[in-house]
C-alpha cells in the first residue's frame, strides 16, 4: 500500500471503517465543521470538532496560525503563491499530491507579504498543539518545507495525564526534493508507550518554518461512549471525497 499523500489524496475528510468499533480519520485542512476552508489569517482551530479534535492551538506565534494554500505556482495557472511565497507550493512538478490548504505560523505582517492579510509561515520555534475529544493512535503526520526531519520533534499526552516528550517517528522524503523548498516529509509513530492511549499531540518546529499539512489517527473504542462520539464523523464519512481546489 502506498503511504504517500496519496493516502489522503484529493479527500478532505475520509472515514475509512476498522473495525465495528474502531475508524481511521484522515484530516487535512480543506474543511472544517462550517464545510470548505479558505486560504487566510485568522485560523479558527475550534472548527474541528466533526473530527474528533476539541482545539487547535500554538504557542510561540505572536502572529496566531493561518491556512496557506499550496495549491499555487507552477502547477496552478492563475492561483499565484501568497507573497510571492513559493516554498510551500506542491504538485506535480515537486512529485507531490496537491496539499490544498496546510497550516502554518503566521509571520509578522511587514515580513514578504507585508500587509498581514496574506498567510506566510514563520521562521522560528514554535508549536502545534492538536487537543483529542476522545484517546487516539497517530499513525501518521505530514508535514511540509523542512530543511531536515530533525528540525520538528513530537510530544504526546496520554489519557492518564503521563506524557512523554521528543516521541520516535521515522521520517521519509516524498516528491523530489528530499529537503528544503517544497519538500514533503511522511512521520510514522514508531513506539510512543501506550500509542492507543494519546489526548494531546505537541508538533515543536525548531528554529525553521513549514507546515502541517495532514494527519491521521484512530479514535480508541470506549465501551458505549465511541458510537455517541463518532456519530458526527460517520455522517461526514458518507459524503463523497472532495476536490482539493483552491
Amino acid at each position: 500500500m502506498n503511504l504517500t499523500r496519496t493516502l489522503i489524496g484529493a479527500a478532505a475528510l475520509s472515514v475509512t471503517a476498522l473495525s465495528a468499533q474502531a475508524m481511521t480519520i484522515e484530516l487535512d485542512f480543506n474543511n472544517n465543521d462550517n464545510g470548505m476552508t479558505t486560504a487566510g489569517v485568522g485560523f479558527n482551530g475550534l472548527l474541528f470538532q466533526s473530527f474528533g479534535i476539541t482545539s487547535i492551538t500554538s504557542t510561540d506565534t505572536p502572529n496566531g496560525l493561518s491556512l496557506y494554500n499550496s495549491n499555487c505556482g507552477t502547477d496552478f495557472p492563475g492561483s499565484p503563491c501568497t507573497g510571492g511565497d513559493s516554498d510551500l507550493a506542491s504538485g506535480p512538478t515537486f512529485g507531490t499530491d496537491p496539499q490544498g490548504r496546510v497550516l502554518i505560523a503566521q509571520d509578522a505582517p511587514s515580513n514578504e507579504n507585508g500587509n498581514g492579510t496574506e498567510p506566510d509561515d514563520l521562521l522560528g520555534t514554535y508549536e502545534f498543539i492538536f487537543d483529542f475529544d476522545l484517546p487516539v493512535t497517530i499513525p501518521t503526520i505530514f508535514i511540509m518545507d523542512l530543511e531536515a526531519s530533525e528540525d520538528v520533534e513530537f510530544d504526546v499526552v496520554y489519557s492518564n495525564g503521563m506524557s512523554m516528550d521528543d516521541v520516535a517517528f521515522s521520517s521519509t522524503p516524498l516528491g523530489n526534493n528530499a529537503s528544503g523548498n517544497n519538500s514533503l516529509f511522511q512521520f510514522d509513530a514508531d513506539n510512543i508507550g501506550d500509542v492507543s492511549k494519546v489526548s494531546q499531540l505537541t508538533i515543536n518546529f525548531i528554529g525553521t518554518s513549514g507546515a502541517v499539512s495532514g494527519l491521521t489517527y484512530t479514535p480508541v473504542p470506549l465501551p458505549g461512549a465511541l458510537p455517541l462520539a463518532l456519530g458526527g464523523i460517520a455522517v461526514l464519512g458518507g459524503l463523497s471525497r472532495l476536490r482539493r481546489k483552491a
